[in-house]
């Protein structure tokens, strides 16, 4: 009898999301006249509406759609790109569920106060940017990053979502680096950052992120993930799979000949083995002199200490350029996003500064971040970091005869690890794409950490509020949640459909009458409609993205 009616209910909602798709495609096959467009349209709606239902559901757009969609467009001063779009939609998702009636546990964080420090400090700095809209907009995107991790740690509450979720990271991972095999093996010449390496490197491996340094920051990532996934999981099908990916993984990054994220992974490496089981460490002495013999690695990794030329000089020469700004702005810095507009008025400012570029990145996360906020937010954002390894490492020790969260809790702290030692000789933390998963992987390590013995429970709305009240960024959500809810119930279409349920619909023939009047002037109401006139625009914008984007042609020519 239950059996019969969980399967009642899925049919319901079955069908519920197939006359959602059905009504969407016909408006759009309306508004836009085009088959394919409205189709696809109709289709990202559906997504949209299933990541309002299940945030787990966004999670995974997110994990999804950010390796493998490459671009982005410009709407009036915002960039938009899978980043923004799938940390909205997992946003907004959050919002919603605050008016479910159960909802899982999570009581206020270490991490509550250091996020929030930041997020001020960086904030203030817009006042006085060189460009405030710029600073705005970046503001924008960390606000999206930390706020990410509490959606993380606020909706997933499942080990099977947890496993889940990394192995989608690691196939998303994985698929990318089959393209960038297609790359390296037919279009070696398209690869760029081919300057002053040696004659064996034919190309460098950049995947769906261009440049091959992006492609690296995001790799070193994935690869620890991969790796406590094979030592963590209970089948031994899924260990093979994910050890495999984590071998494709690997070589991979062999292949992008990006020596700090090679540092950075074996750090992170390093730290794994210390946290899971200090024996892997000789197995990892046992395999270096392997990859030493792959063509160009061992030059490669020499020039790193060669500083009278090459990339390593130019390096040095970019940072006496961004020490120049720090020096006159070490308490408050720039502006939050504005050090290429602050690198162009130093060059010109200070001529022997000059590098021969008009804007340049300081290839350094942590010196452009103290340019841009000034020490206080440095040290703010530090702060962050500080609390995540040693909530993870503290957890560590508190369940160490629990081999899964052991595992998995060491592969997080490893990934994050080899991100920020990259950062030093990238800006790794202001690349979006690779980011992004930072923050993600940390949104896990929170769930661990402070649900360990709540995973799988679902608490109920009483037992959450006494925790609820507690938190600053529910508070925030709340306030947000208000906002959008008076915004609605003043709305003139809310009134509207307020005063067509008073007059009791009048008669329904007279409103399919208007109904169907207005579709077919959807042209002139286009064109008077201010809000409608903004839909159509960011409508053409994310179509053109779309179309646009390495993904789609790679399926294009595939298919």
């Amino acid at each position: 009898m239950v059996k019969m009616i969980k399967e009642n209910i899925f049919s319901k909602k079955f069908l519920l999301f197939l006359a959602l798709l059905l009504v969407g495609f016909f408006v759009f096959f309306i508004v836009l006249g085009s088959f394919k467009r409205a189709l696809v349209s109709s289709v990202f709606l559906l997504l949209f509406f299933l990541s309002l239902k299940w945030t787990e559901f966004a999670l995974a757009l997110l994990i999804v759609l950010v390796p493998l969609v490459s671009g982005r467009f410009i709407f009036e001063i915002l960039p938009f790109d899978a980043v923004t779009v799938t940390v909205a939609i997992s946003i907004i998702s959050l919002l919603f569920s605050c008016f479910k009636k159960e909802r899982s546990v999570f009581p206020p964080t270490k991490l509550d106060v250091s996020v929030l420090l930041f997020l001020i400090v960086s904030l203030m700095t817009v006042f006085w940017a060189y460009s405030p809209p710029k600073a705005l907009a970046t503001w924008l995107r960390y606000f999206g990053y930390l706020i990410l991790i509490f959606v993380v740690a606020y909706r997933v509450r499942y080990k099977r979502t947890i496993e889940i979720l990394l192995s989608l990271f690691v196939l998303s991972a994985t698929m990318s680096c089959f393209i960038g095999f297609n790359q390296f093996l037919t279009r070696p010449g398209m690869s760029i950052g081919m300057q002053g390496l040696s004659q064996e490197i034919v190309a460098r491996m950049a995947g769906t992120y261009i440049n091959p340094n992006f492609f690296g920051e995001f790799l070193v990532l994935a690869i620890p993930i991969g790796l406590a996934l094979t030592l963590a999981l209970n089948s031994t099908r899924h260990r093979i799979f994910c050890g495999a990916c984590t071998a494709i993984l690997l070589f991979s990054l062999v292949l992008t000949y990006t020596r700090g994220s090679w540092l950075g992974l074996a750090v992170g490496l390093v730290i794994f083995a210390l946290i899971v089981e200090k024996r892997l460490l000789w197995f990892g002495v046992l395999l270096s002199p392997l990859v030493f013999k792959l063509p160009g690695v061992a030059s490669r990794i020499v020039s790193m200490f060669d500083i009278s030329g090459g990339t390593v000089a130019c390096r040095l020469r970019l940072w006496n350029v961004v020490f120049k700004i720090i020096s006159e702005n070490f308490l408050f810095g720039i502006g939050i996003g504005n050090y290429l507009t602050a690198f162009t008025h130093y060059v010109f400012k200070y001529p022997e500064l000059s590098v021969g570029y008009v804007q340049y990145g300081a290839h350094n996360s942590y010196l452009t971040l103290l340019a841009e906020v000034g020490i206080f937010g440095l040290l703010a954002f530090l702060g962050v970091i500080v609390v995540i390894f040693k909530l993870g490492y503290c957890f560590t020790r508190r369940v160490k005869n629990d081999k899964f969260s052991v595992y998995i809790m060491g592969g997080i702290l490893a990934s994050l690890s080899a991100f920020l030692v990259n950062g030093f000789t990238s800006n790794s933390l202001l690349h979006p794409r690779a980011a992004v998963f930072f923050w993600f992987l940390a949104g896990i390590a929170l769930v661990l950490i402070y649900n360990y013995e709540n995973i799988g429970k679902i608490k109920t709305r009483q037992n959450f509020l006494k925790l609820y009240n507690g938190s600053y960024f529910y508070g925030i959500l709340t306030g947000v949640k208000s906002s959008f809810l008076s915004a609605y119930e003043n709305h003139w279409l809310k009134r509207s459909f307020d005063f067509v349920g008073r007059a009791n619909l009048l008669k329904f023939s007279k409103i399919l009458g208007s109904v169907d009047a207005s579709l077919k002037s959807s042209v002139d109401l286009k064109e008077s409609s201010k809000t409608l006139g903004v839909f159509c625009k960011f409508r053409d914008n994310l179509l053109g993205w779309i179309d646009n984007s390495y993904f789609r042609a790679a399926i294009k020519k595939i298919l």
